[in-house]
């Protein structure tokens, strides 16, 4: 999920609304191939490597429909959230966040390299891994840095309006799997 904190009122002292949003239809995310440029449409859970063993990286794009963050709101925070479906020994994954740079992000479809080949905005860097842990455990949340710039960017645009699209693209190289 995400979370967009901003301020619309201008005023002193500033106030702060803070949206969250998770994907609700099919093409609200996609998973693409890092070798092939194959995309997926799941369901209800994206990875963003193909296996254990190979280490393979995946490309994620998620799309989150009727953003009602107005025209003109000064952004604060943009923090992207995910919780592994299952947990992950010695996971380290070394992220790219991009905004697709439209004023309305279509769903995701099939069409090979459908999230590397989208418009992107500014990245931001996301390194996540078990730190002290040895495992990235199910069902905890891990948050990226703040994603104010690419997002912001999107926000910004003079074609953006309360309820359009965003979509948030995870460009990952291939993943590092740490000795156990």
């Amino acid at each position: 999920y995400i979370d967009i904190t901003y301020d619309n009122t201008g005023a002193q002292p500033v106030s702060f609304t803070t949206l969250t949003l998770n994907p609700t239809a099919s093409g609200d995310d996609a998973e693409e191939v890092h070798t092939s440029g194959a995309v997926t449409l799941t369901g209800t859970a994206v990875a963003l490597r193909e296996s254990t063993t190979s280490g393979q990286g995946r490309h994620v794009g998620i799309r989150f429909q009727n953003v009602t963050v107005p025209a003109g709101a000064t952004i604060q925070t943009v923090y992207l959230r995910l919780i592994p479906a299952a947990s992950v020994l010695g996971t380290v994954i070394d992220c790219t966040i991009y905004a697709n740079a439209v004023d309305s992000a279509a769903i995701f479809t099939t069409a090979g390299y459908d999230v590397t080949g989208r418009a992107r905005t500014a990245g931001a860097v996301w390194l996540v891994s078990g730190g002290n842990e040895k495992y990235m455990r199910a069902g905890r949340t891990y948050q990226a840095s703040d994603a104010k710039t690419a997002v912001g960017a999107v926000l910004a645009r003079a074609g953006w309006v309360s309820g359009n699209n965003l979509a948030v693209l995870l460009i990952c190289p291939i993943v590092a799997v740490k000795g156990a």
